[in-house]
């Protein structure tokens, strides 16, 4: 089960707020759903915060769900055990043409994934205008 952002139905420019409480088992924060035909937006920012499970940060452009050996879009952030994360792409945010995927990871270069049931995630993200 993933935790999912809808983006508004009027499509309005503020950002919209993907975040997820008790993280799930798989360690995924979903902002564009699973299996949504292309989602693009803007992702401004974000900040992860891991409980026993240490590991990578990943940034993925996608709408499938994750898969073993993907590619993040850019760099892994590392995040210790009961560690805090954050990141900015400031104003002009970061661009996706598929979908947002933010993971955590066990490895830097390819999503593998871990357990992430104490970690939580939140992020800023806008859709596209006319993204379906």
């Amino acid at each position: 089960m993933n935790t999912t952002l809808a983006p508004s139905a009027d499509r309005s420019n503020s950002p919209q707020l993907a975040g997820s409480g008790a993280f799930l088992a798989a360690g995924v924060l979903a902002v564009t759903p699973d299996g949504a035909t292309k989602s693009p937006g803007t992702l401004y920012g974000g900040s992860f915060l891991a409980g026993a499970t240490l590991g990578f940060v990943q940034i993925h452009d996608k709408s499938a769900a994750m898969a073993p050996g993907d590619v993040p879009m850019v760099p892994s952030i590392p995040i210790a055990a009961n560690g805090y994360a954050s990141f900015d792409f400031g104003v002009f945010g970061l661009g996706f043409v598929n979908g947002c995927k933010i993971a955590l990871s066990s490895t830097a270069a390819s999503y593998t994934a871990v357990a992430g049931a104490d970690t939580q995630a939140h992020a800023r993200f806008m859709s596209s205008p006319g993204a379906k």
